[in-house]
């Protein structure tokens, strides 16, 4: 099933993203645009994969059938860009890359990070969460269509508060912030719990869904306590909390786009052909913009020099602007001339309608 408005919530998560690494917000919000766009990010995986899987499931579709039609398309839509960008990097940046070349091309960078206890190499830095979704789609298939329909509902509760209970666990392990909290599979398991219930109950009670999406304040709830957290919790509540309060705030978004629908300015601008365009390639744009970033980066420098112009916002605002074109520009053409190619594919390998 095709839903307009998340095209529209793709473009909000990547240009979140690129907007965190580029051009932060002002420190007095204290709102982390990055980790909010990775999140709903993760929840619209958990809800769209979920609702396939659901569907084969109650239709009575052969498990078997089911798991080769499904790696079969998730593999055309996420592989070639993948190892294409990894194919970029070894002629741009080849020993950085010989560095890494293992843990990227078997989707474990995340893991390394974790064992190094520090970041790969700037152009990699962000393929943690690629990771993290390639990781759960491996296992995912098989949990859902192997747990009996009336227990999935308690299934993806108990996921949204073994996140937490982890991430708790970790941070009082480490004494602080870990960066097992942010790029690991299981720390991120309420996000993928919050899309994974959407999907159910969309297909069980979608009564039950309309009724709750009518009451919009609880995104701007979630926002509120979301910079609260981070402006007044501890490194605890932060930690334990933080990525489950932008789940929720995601569940929202999703959950709205996916049923009722937003009405009003919200519409026209999820609904626009642009923006919906931006969030088909959005994949593209969240994986090209930090080489592209990277690549101007030093220009940029030289370039503020020669000005002799010093305001760091106005700096930041132009870089972001001027690389965000080029991100979406290039990622356009990756989508026209590259994946399409085997997006085109996957109308061969379709369930049964």
């Amino acid at each position: 099933m095709q839903y307009k408005q998340l095209d529209g919530l793709r473009f909000i998560a990547v240009l979140s993203v690129i907007l965190h690494h580029i051009c932060p917000l002002p420190s007095f919000i204290d709102f982390n645009l990055g980790a909010f766009g990775v999140d709903l990010f993760f929840v619209i995986s958990g809800f769209l994969i979920t609702e396939i899987l659901l569907r084969e499931k109650i239709k009575g579709t052969s498990v078997l059938l089911t798991l080769k039609i499904f790696f079969s398309r998730r593999v055309l839509r996420i592989f070639p860009l993948f190892y294409l960008y990894i194919l970029i990097c070894l002629l741009i940046v080849p020993q950085q890359t010989r560095e890494h070349i293992n843990w990227l091309l078997t989707y474990t960078i995340n893991i390394w990070v974790i064992l190094k206890d520090q970041q790969p190499f700037w152009y990699f830095n962000h393929l943690w969460s690629l990771c993290v979704e390639e990781q759960f789609y491996i296992f995912w298939p098989f949990l859902i269509m192997g747990t009996p329909l009336k227990r999935l509902r308690l299934l993806f509760i108990l996921m949204i508060f073994l996140a937490i209970a982890i991430r708790i666990v970790v941070t009082i392990y480490y004494n602080g912030y870990s960066l097992f909290n942010y790029s690991m599979l299981p720390t991120t398991f309420d996000c993928f719990g919050f899309g994974a219930l959407l999907a159910l109950l969309k297909e069980v009670n979608p009564t039950l869904l309309n009724k709750i999406f009518r009451h919009k304040y609880f995104i701007a709830l979630g926002i509120l306590l979301a910079i609260l957290n981070n402006k007044f919790g501890s490194v605890l509540t932060q930690q334990a909390f933080g990525k489950t309060i932008f789940a929720f705030v995601s569940f929202y978004l999703v959950g709205i786009a996916a049923t009722i629908r937003f009405k009003s300015i919200s519409r026209l601008i999820l609904e626009n052909k642009a923006i919906m365009y931006f969030g088909r390639i959005s994949y593209g744009m969240y994986v090209y913009h930090l080489l592209i970033w990277g690549s101007f980066g030093k220009y940029f420098t030289n370039f503020w020099h020669w000005l002799h112009f010093t305001n760091t916002v106005y700096k930041s605002f132009f870089e972001f602007v001027f690389i965000l074109i080029c991100t979406i520009l290039v990622a356009g053409l990756s989508y026209e001339l590259f994946e399409k190619r085997f997006l085109y594919l996957k109308k061969y390998i379709s369930f049964a309608k």
